[in-house]
């Protein structure tokens, strides 16, 4: 069954709110709390539920909810991976980000992927002094490497300063702002590098919420 990309966002998202709703009825969605059922495949989707379990291989009980499917796919979500480092308090993550009502001046985000490439272009279009902070070589490791290239050029070309090999390894809180120090590492040296920032964004990848 081919799913409108509206619907796919939705089921994908971390909460459905109501405004969004009206538009599974064309697709015979229902709502039970936050489990979504799709009558027309039998699937049966799960946002972020906590406390259900399995009653055999094609039912599963929430609450005092019974849901039978063919098939059951139980999505869980996902978390900012947890980074061992002084100060990973002081991070923003990419929710948190998404919810600022007004971006500061200065703004780090650690970590070379989609997540990172995506909100520094919305920061530096909004007029902060963006750097990207990566631990290795190269960024966007799972695409193409051409198309990484070009949008690393048109990242580049804004505005935005794109730093690799450069492994975080502190932050310390600072009045009104943040110290960032990294590591960098050559072939031929190693040396530390401090940056002072007014937000430092989490973009060093996800893990499942289970």
């Amino acid at each position: 069954m081919y799913l409108h990309p509206p619907v796919l966002h939705a089921l994908n998202g971390r909460s459905l709110y109501a405004p969004n709703r009206s538009r599974f009825k064309l697709f015979k969605v229902h709502f039970l709390n936050t489990i979504v059922s799709l009558k027309t495949t039998t699937l049966i989707f799960s946002l972020n539920q906590k406390g259900f379990y399995s009653l055999n291989q094609n039912t599963i009980v929430v609450g005092e909810n019974k849901l039978r499917g063919k098939y059951i796919f139980l999505a869980t979500g996902s978390k900012p991976r947890k980074l061992n480092i002084p100060g990973a308090k002081y991070i923003t993550t990419s929710e948190e980000f998404m919810e600022a009502e007004k971006l500061p001046e200065r703004i780090i985000f650690i970590g070379g992927g989609h997540i990172s490439l995506e909100f520094a272009h919305i920061a530096r279009r909004a007029g902060s002094d963006v750097t990207i902070l990566h631990r290795s070589e190269h960024l966007l490791k799972s695409f193409d490497s051409d198309m990484a290239n070009l949008l690393i050029k048109a990242s580049e070309a804004i505005g935005i300063k794109i730093l690799t090999n450069r492994q975080v390894i502190s932050i310390e809180k600072k009045a009104d702002n943040f110290l960032v120090s990294t590591e960098f590492k050559s072939k031929t040296k190693s040396e530390t590098q401090s940056f002072r920032v007014d937000m430092v964004v989490h973009g060093a990848g996800r893990v499942p919420d289970t």
